[in-house]
Protein backbone atom coordinates (compact mmCIF):
# COMPACT_ATOMS: atom_id res chain seq x y z
CA UNK A 1 0.00 0.00 0.00
CA UNK A 2 2.61 2.75 0.96
CA UNK A 3 4.44 1.41 -2.16
CA UNK A 4 1.49 2.03 -4.35
CA UNK A 5 1.03 5.49 -2.73
CA UNK A 6 4.38 6.20 -3.33
CA UNK A 7 4.19 5.63 -6.93
CA UNK A 8 0.78 7.69 -6.88
CA UNK A 9 2.58 10.63 -5.57
CA UNK A 10 5.67 10.64 -7.85
CA UNK A 11 3.82 9.98 -10.78
CA UNK A 12 1.88 13.26 -10.30
CA UNK A 13 4.74 14.65 -9.66
CA UNK A 14 6.28 14.16 -12.76
CA UNK A 15 2.85 14.56 -14.62
CA UNK A 16 2.85 18.41 -13.13
CA UNK A 17 6.86 18.84 -14.30
CA UNK A 18 5.53 17.86 -17.79
CA UNK A 19 2.73 20.18 -17.89
CA UNK A 20 4.91 23.59 -16.53
CA UNK A 21 7.76 22.18 -18.55
CA UNK A 22 5.10 22.33 -21.73
CA UNK A 23 3.19 25.49 -20.83
CA UNK A 24 7.24 27.36 -20.72
CA UNK A 25 8.77 25.73 -23.40
CA UNK A 26 5.10 26.83 -25.18
CA UNK A 27 5.52 30.32 -24.44
CA UNK A 28 8.94 30.98 -25.16
CA UNK A 29 8.57 29.60 -28.59
CA UNK A 30 5.54 31.91 -28.85
CA UNK A 31 7.88 35.43 -27.74
CA UNK A 32 10.54 34.25 -29.88
CA UNK A 33 8.20 34.40 -33.03
CA UNK A 34 6.85 37.91 -31.58
CA UNK A 35 10.44 39.30 -31.60
CA UNK A 36 10.95 37.90 -35.18
CA UNK A 37 7.94 39.46 -36.67
CA UNK A 38 8.29 42.94 -34.75
CA UNK A 39 12.31 43.01 -35.72
CA UNK A 40 11.22 41.52 -39.34
CA UNK A 41 9.57 45.27 -40.05
CA UNK A 42 12.04 47.33 -41.25
CA UNK A 43 8.97 50.17 -41.88
CA UNK A 44 8.95 52.78 -39.18
CA UNK A 45 5.70 53.55 -37.78
CA UNK A 46 3.88 53.82 -34.82
CA UNK A 47 3.14 52.06 -31.89
CA UNK A 48 -0.84 51.12 -30.63
CA UNK A 49 -2.10 50.19 -27.26
CA UNK A 50 -6.48 49.05 -26.03
CA UNK A 51 -8.40 47.26 -24.53
CA UNK A 52 -12.07 45.43 -24.96
CA UNK A 53 -14.35 44.16 -23.21
CA UNK A 54 -17.15 41.80 -24.22
CA UNK A 55 -19.32 38.73 -24.10
CA UNK A 56 -17.65 35.57 -24.70
CA UNK A 57 -19.67 32.18 -25.37
CA UNK A 58 -18.13 28.80 -24.72
CA UNK A 59 -19.56 25.46 -26.87
CA UNK A 60 -18.82 21.62 -26.89
CA UNK A 61 -18.93 22.74 -22.54
CA UNK A 62 -20.28 18.94 -21.90
CA UNK A 63 -17.77 17.33 -24.33
CA UNK A 64 -16.43 15.52 -21.39
CA UNK A 65 -13.59 12.16 -20.89
CA UNK A 66 -13.86 9.58 -18.15
CA UNK A 67 -12.74 11.14 -15.25
CA UNK A 68 -14.41 14.19 -15.17
CA UNK A 69 -18.52 13.35 -14.50
CA UNK A 70 -20.89 14.73 -16.36
CA UNK A 71 -23.08 17.48 -14.95
CA UNK A 72 -26.40 16.80 -13.86
CA UNK A 73 -27.86 20.33 -14.17
CA UNK A 74 -28.34 23.61 -16.12
CA UNK A 75 -24.32 24.77 -17.32
CA UNK A 76 -23.65 28.50 -18.10
CA UNK A 77 -21.64 28.83 -21.06
CA UNK A 78 -21.99 32.59 -21.43
CA UNK A 79 -19.52 34.58 -19.57
CA UNK A 80 -18.05 38.52 -19.06
CA UNK A 81 -14.22 38.44 -20.87
CA UNK A 82 -11.46 41.24 -21.38
CA UNK A 83 -8.94 41.80 -23.51
CA UNK A 84 -5.42 44.10 -23.81
CA UNK A 85 -3.52 44.66 -26.63
CA UNK A 86 -0.19 45.79 -27.68
CA UNK A 87 0.18 46.58 -31.62
CA UNK A 88 2.78 48.07 -34.48
CA UNK A 89 1.62 49.48 -37.19
CA UNK A 90 3.60 48.58 -40.02
CA UNK A 91 2.12 50.47 -43.08
CA UNK A 92 -1.65 52.12 -43.86
CA UNK A 93 -3.08 48.36 -43.81
CA UNK A 94 -1.25 45.86 -41.57
CA UNK A 95 -0.56 45.75 -38.22
CA UNK A 96 0.80 43.05 -36.38
CA UNK A 97 -0.51 42.75 -32.60
CA UNK A 98 0.16 41.15 -28.96
CA UNK A 99 -3.15 40.14 -27.04
CA UNK A 100 -3.95 38.62 -23.88
CA UNK A 101 -7.77 37.37 -23.55
CA UNK A 102 -9.41 36.86 -19.91
CA UNK A 103 -12.22 34.52 -21.71
CA UNK A 104 -14.53 33.93 -18.99
CA UNK A 105 -15.95 30.94 -17.44
CA UNK A 106 -18.24 27.93 -17.64
CA UNK A 107 -19.74 27.07 -15.06
CA UNK A 108 -21.72 23.65 -14.46
CA UNK A 109 -24.51 24.10 -11.97
CA UNK A 110 -25.62 20.65 -11.12
CA UNK A 111 -27.03 19.40 -8.16
CA UNK A 112 -24.41 16.67 -7.15
CA UNK A 113 -22.10 17.52 -9.84
CA UNK A 114 -20.51 21.27 -9.79
CA UNK A 115 -17.18 22.89 -11.22
CA UNK A 116 -16.40 26.12 -13.19
CA UNK A 117 -13.79 26.26 -16.37
CA UNK A 118 -12.13 28.72 -16.65
CA UNK A 119 -9.98 30.12 -19.85
CA UNK A 120 -7.16 32.63 -21.02
CA UNK A 121 -4.95 33.23 -23.78
CA UNK A 122 -2.21 35.16 -25.27
CA UNK A 123 -2.06 35.61 -28.86
CA UNK A 124 -0.21 36.77 -31.91
CA UNK A 125 -1.38 37.61 -35.28
CA UNK A 126 -1.43 40.12 -38.36
CA UNK A 127 -4.69 43.10 -38.88
CA UNK A 128 -5.43 43.50 -41.94
CA UNK A 129 -7.28 46.88 -42.46
CA UNK A 130 -9.31 47.35 -45.55
CA UNK A 131 -10.93 51.39 -45.60
CA UNK A 132 -14.37 51.89 -46.00
CA UNK A 133 -14.05 55.84 -45.88
CA UNK A 134 -11.36 58.03 -44.60
CA UNK A 135 -12.42 57.39 -40.53
CA UNK A 136 -13.65 53.69 -40.90
CA UNK A 137 -11.96 50.59 -41.51
CA UNK A 138 -12.95 46.57 -41.89
CA UNK A 139 -10.71 44.82 -40.25
CA UNK A 140 -9.70 41.36 -39.94
CA UNK A 141 -7.06 39.11 -37.44
CA UNK A 142 -5.58 36.20 -38.23
CA UNK A 143 -3.14 34.47 -35.66
CA UNK A 144 -2.17 31.81 -33.24
CA UNK A 145 -2.20 31.85 -29.39
CA UNK A 146 -1.27 30.30 -26.09
CA UNK A 147 -4.18 28.90 -24.76
CA UNK A 148 -4.33 28.36 -20.27
CA UNK A 149 -6.96 26.40 -19.04
CA UNK A 150 -7.97 24.87 -15.19
CA UNK A 151 -10.53 23.00 -13.91
CA UNK A 152 -12.62 22.23 -10.74
CA UNK A 153 -14.72 19.91 -10.00
CA UNK A 154 -16.96 18.93 -6.85
CA UNK A 155 -18.90 15.60 -6.58
CA UNK A 156 -21.18 15.95 -3.31
CA UNK A 157 -21.96 12.01 -3.22
CA UNK A 158 -18.30 11.21 -2.33
CA UNK A 159 -16.86 14.31 -1.54
CA UNK A 160 -14.72 14.45 -4.45
CA UNK A 161 -12.93 17.47 -5.39
CA UNK A 162 -10.54 17.87 -8.93
CA UNK A 163 -8.55 20.56 -9.42
CA UNK A 164 -6.92 20.40 -13.13
CA UNK A 165 -4.72 22.93 -15.86
CA UNK A 166 -2.73 22.66 -19.14
CA UNK A 167 -2.14 24.75 -21.67
CA UNK A 168 -1.59 24.52 -25.20
CA UNK A 169 -1.37 26.55 -29.29
CA UNK A 170 -4.22 26.68 -31.37
CA UNK A 171 -5.09 29.08 -33.92
CA UNK A 172 -7.99 32.14 -34.27
CA UNK A 173 -9.78 34.40 -36.89
CA UNK A 174 -11.01 37.33 -35.80
CA UNK A 175 -13.18 40.38 -37.84
CA UNK A 176 -14.49 44.17 -37.37
CA UNK A 177 -14.80 47.74 -37.69
CA UNK A 178 -12.48 50.22 -36.27
CA UNK A 179 -13.61 53.89 -36.10
CA UNK A 180 -10.99 56.83 -35.96
CA UNK A 181 -12.24 59.11 -33.66
CA UNK A 182 -9.51 61.66 -33.71
CA UNK A 183 -5.77 61.26 -34.43
CA UNK A 184 -4.98 59.24 -31.30
CA UNK A 185 -8.13 57.86 -30.50
CA UNK A 186 -9.97 54.85 -32.25
CA UNK A 187 -12.79 52.68 -31.46
CA UNK A 188 -13.45 48.74 -32.77
CA UNK A 189 -16.31 46.25 -32.39
CA UNK A 190 -14.21 42.82 -32.81
CA UNK A 191 -16.21 39.02 -33.24
CA UNK A 192 -13.29 36.20 -32.54
CA UNK A 193 -13.29 32.81 -32.91
CA UNK A 194 -10.91 29.80 -31.24
CA UNK A 195 -12.08 26.54 -32.60
CA UNK A 196 -10.21 25.12 -28.87
CA UNK A 197 -9.07 26.67 -25.87
CA UNK A 198 -8.21 23.10 -24.22
CA UNK A 199 -7.88 19.69 -23.81
CA UNK A 200 -10.36 17.33 -22.58
CA UNK A 201 -7.91 14.56 -21.62
CA UNK A 202 -6.48 16.77 -19.03
CA UNK A 203 -8.84 19.02 -17.63
CA UNK A 204 -11.90 16.93 -18.36
CA UNK A 205 -13.41 19.53 -21.90
CA UNK A 206 -12.03 20.60 -24.89
CA UNK A 207 -14.51 23.34 -25.66
CA UNK A 208 -14.24 26.15 -28.62
CA UNK A 209 -15.25 29.62 -27.91
CA UNK A 210 -16.41 32.99 -29.33
CA UNK A 211 -15.49 36.53 -28.11
CA UNK A 212 -17.59 39.45 -28.99
CA UNK A 213 -16.19 42.89 -27.83
CA UNK A 214 -15.83 46.77 -28.19
CA UNK A 215 -13.12 48.41 -27.34
CA UNK A 216 -10.79 51.48 -27.82
CA UNK A 217 -7.21 51.47 -29.06
CA UNK A 218 -4.78 54.51 -28.46
CA UNK A 219 -1.83 55.04 -31.25
CA UNK A 220 0.93 56.85 -30.43
CA UNK A 221 3.25 59.47 -32.31
CA UNK A 222 0.67 60.44 -34.52
CA UNK A 223 1.98 63.31 -36.13
CA UNK A 224 -0.10 65.58 -38.51
CA UNK A 225 -0.27 63.96 -42.11
CA UNK A 226 0.83 66.28 -44.54
CA UNK A 227 2.64 65.45 -48.00
CA UNK A 228 5.18 66.01 -49.05
CA UNK A 229 4.67 68.08 -52.05
CA UNK A 230 1.11 69.40 -51.59
CA UNK A 231 1.70 72.85 -53.24
CA UNK A 232 2.80 72.73 -56.90
CA UNK A 233 4.30 76.17 -57.69
CA UNK A 234 3.59 77.07 -61.45
CA UNK A 235 5.72 80.10 -63.13
CA UNK A 236 4.67 82.88 -64.28
CA UNK A 237 6.07 85.66 -66.59
CA UNK A 238 5.33 88.13 -63.69
CA UNK A 239 7.47 87.86 -60.64
CA UNK A 240 5.02 89.94 -58.55
CA UNK A 241 2.63 86.86 -59.48
CA UNK A 242 2.54 83.11 -57.76
CA UNK A 243 0.51 80.77 -58.87
CA UNK A 244 -0.22 77.38 -56.54
CA UNK A 245 -1.58 74.06 -57.92
CA UNK A 246 -3.03 72.27 -55.17
CA UNK A 247 -4.75 68.67 -55.19
CA UNK A 248 -8.24 68.72 -54.28
CA UNK A 249 -8.04 64.95 -53.12
CA UNK A 250 -5.84 66.12 -50.64
CA UNK A 251 -7.97 69.19 -49.35
CA UNK A 252 -11.33 67.42 -49.72
CA UNK A 253 -12.95 64.39 -49.86
CA UNK A 254 -14.24 63.08 -53.45
CA UNK A 255 -16.86 65.03 -54.57
CA UNK A 256 -17.08 67.29 -50.72
CA UNK A 257 -15.96 70.79 -50.56
CA UNK A 258 -15.49 70.76 -46.95
CA UNK A 259 -11.89 70.97 -45.66
CA UNK A 260 -10.02 67.61 -44.84
CA UNK A 261 -7.11 67.50 -41.93
CA UNK A 262 -4.84 67.10 -44.59
CA UNK A 263 -5.91 70.47 -46.32
CA UNK A 264 -5.94 72.33 -43.52
CA UNK A 265 -2.34 71.65 -43.23
CA UNK A 266 -2.07 72.20 -46.59
CA UNK A 267 -3.08 75.97 -46.60
CA UNK A 268 -1.31 76.24 -42.75
CA UNK A 269 2.06 75.85 -45.41
CA UNK A 270 0.63 78.50 -47.59
CA UNK A 271 -0.24 80.71 -45.43
CA UNK A 272 3.53 80.56 -43.63
CA UNK A 273 4.47 82.13 -47.25
CA UNK A 274 1.65 84.86 -46.84
CA UNK A 275 3.30 86.00 -43.62
CA UNK A 276 5.64 89.08 -44.86
CA UNK A 277 4.97 92.16 -42.68
CA UNK A 278 6.04 94.32 -45.49
CA UNK A 279 3.75 92.97 -48.27
CA UNK A 280 0.52 92.92 -49.36
CA UNK A 281 -1.31 90.17 -51.13
CA UNK A 282 -4.17 90.08 -53.56
CA UNK A 283 -5.37 86.45 -53.87
CA UNK A 284 -7.36 84.36 -56.68
CA UNK A 285 -8.98 81.60 -55.56
CA UNK A 286 -9.88 79.08 -58.09
CA UNK A 287 -11.66 75.84 -58.18
CA UNK A 288 -11.74 73.13 -60.87
CA UNK A 289 -13.80 69.47 -60.74
CA UNK A 290 -12.91 66.70 -63.32
CA UNK A 291 -15.34 65.57 -65.94
CA UNK A 292 -17.71 63.84 -63.85
CA UNK A 293 -21.11 64.75 -63.29
CA UNK A 294 -23.24 67.42 -65.18
CA UNK A 295 -21.69 71.22 -66.22
CA UNK A 296 -24.18 72.46 -63.03
CA UNK A 297 -23.22 70.56 -60.25
CA UNK A 298 -19.56 70.75 -60.56
CA UNK A 299 -19.60 74.54 -60.94
CA UNK A 300 -21.53 74.83 -57.83
CA UNK A 301 -18.86 72.25 -56.02
CA UNK A 302 -15.96 73.92 -57.96
CA UNK A 303 -17.44 77.59 -56.49
CA UNK A 304 -18.10 75.73 -53.11
CA UNK A 305 -14.29 74.43 -52.91
CA UNK A 306 -12.64 77.65 -53.97
CA UNK A 307 -15.40 79.27 -50.45
CA UNK A 308 -14.13 77.05 -48.49
CA UNK A 309 -10.58 78.11 -48.91
CA UNK A 310 -11.47 81.67 -48.68
CA UNK A 311 -12.71 80.84 -45.57
CA UNK A 312 -10.11 79.25 -44.16
CA UNK A 313 -7.79 81.82 -45.15
CA UNK A 314 -9.91 84.44 -43.80
CA UNK A 315 -9.78 82.92 -40.39
CA UNK A 316 -5.91 82.21 -40.58
CA UNK A 317 -6.15 86.17 -40.86
CA UNK A 318 -6.16 86.98 -44.16
CA UNK A 319 -8.83 89.90 -45.12
CA UNK A 320 -11.21 88.77 -47.21
CA UNK A 321 -11.39 91.74 -48.87
CA UNK A 322 -7.60 90.77 -50.84
CA UNK A 323 -8.89 87.55 -52.19
CA UNK A 324 -11.25 87.15 -54.97
CA UNK A 325 -13.42 83.48 -55.72
CA UNK A 326 -13.85 81.75 -58.70
CA UNK A 327 -15.57 78.32 -59.91
CA UNK A 328 -14.36 76.66 -63.66
CA UNK A 329 -16.54 73.32 -62.78
CA UNK A 330 -15.24 70.88 -65.03
CA UNK A 331 -13.04 73.10 -67.71
CA UNK A 332 -9.66 73.51 -68.48
CA UNK A 333 -8.76 69.89 -68.47
CA UNK A 334 -5.26 68.48 -67.28
CA UNK A 335 -5.75 64.68 -68.03
CA UNK A 336 -7.19 66.04 -71.29
CA UNK A 337 -8.34 62.62 -73.28
CA UNK A 338 -6.12 60.80 -71.45
CA UNK A 339 -8.80 58.57 -69.55
CA UNK A 340 -11.92 58.88 -71.59
CA UNK A 341 -11.19 54.35 -72.21
CA UNK A 342 -11.32 54.16 -69.16
CA UNK A 343 -15.09 51.95 -67.87
CA UNK A 344 -14.34 51.14 -64.51
CA UNK A 345 -15.20 54.05 -62.13
CA UNK A 346 -12.17 53.66 -59.31
CA UNK A 347 -9.92 53.73 -61.66
CA UNK A 348 -11.43 56.68 -63.88
CA UNK A 349 -11.61 58.67 -60.70
CA UNK A 350 -7.71 58.03 -60.03
CA UNK A 351 -6.99 58.67 -63.69
CA UNK A 352 -8.45 62.07 -63.17
CA UNK A 353 -7.16 63.42 -59.68
CA UNK A 354 -5.11 66.37 -62.22
CA UNK A 355 -8.32 67.79 -63.05
CA UNK A 356 -9.44 67.81 -59.08
CA UNK A 357 -7.45 71.03 -58.36
CA UNK A 358 -7.83 74.32 -56.52
CA UNK A 359 -5.76 77.21 -57.73
CA UNK A 360 -4.46 79.55 -56.01
CA UNK A 361 -3.12 82.91 -57.56
CA UNK A 362 -1.26 85.45 -55.39
CA UNK A 363 -0.25 89.02 -56.28
CA UNK A 364 2.32 90.93 -54.05
CA UNK A 365 2.86 94.37 -53.80
CA UNK A 366 5.52 96.35 -51.56
CA UNK A 367 3.24 98.51 -48.94
CA UNK A 368 4.83 102.06 -49.56
CA UNK A 369 5.14 104.46 -47.37
CA UNK A 370 4.90 108.06 -48.29
CA UNK A 371 6.87 109.73 -46.08
CA UNK A 372 5.81 113.45 -46.35
CA UNK A 373 8.78 116.31 -46.32
CA UNK A 374 7.93 119.59 -44.40
CA UNK A 375 9.16 122.70 -46.57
Amino acid sequence: MLTSSLFLVLNNNEVTRYKMKKIVTIFAVFLAGFSSIVQAASQKNTWYVGGKIGWSKYYRANDHDYTYASNDGPTRTNSFGKDMFVGYQINSKLATELGFDVLGKIKYNGDKIYGKYRAYDLQLGAKLSYPLTDKLDLYTRLGGLIWYSRVKQFTVENFNRMYDYDAGIAAFIAAGVEYTANDNMGIRVDYQFINTVGDKNTVGTQPANSFLTVGLSYKFGQAPYVEKVHINKHPSDDDSVDIFNLKADVLFDFDKFTLKKEGKNTLDLLYDKLKCPDQKHEIIVIGFTDKIGSNSYNQKLSTKRAQSVLNYLVMKGIPSSNIVIDGKGKSNHITENSCNNIKDRKVLINCLAPDRRVEIKITSTKNIINNQIES
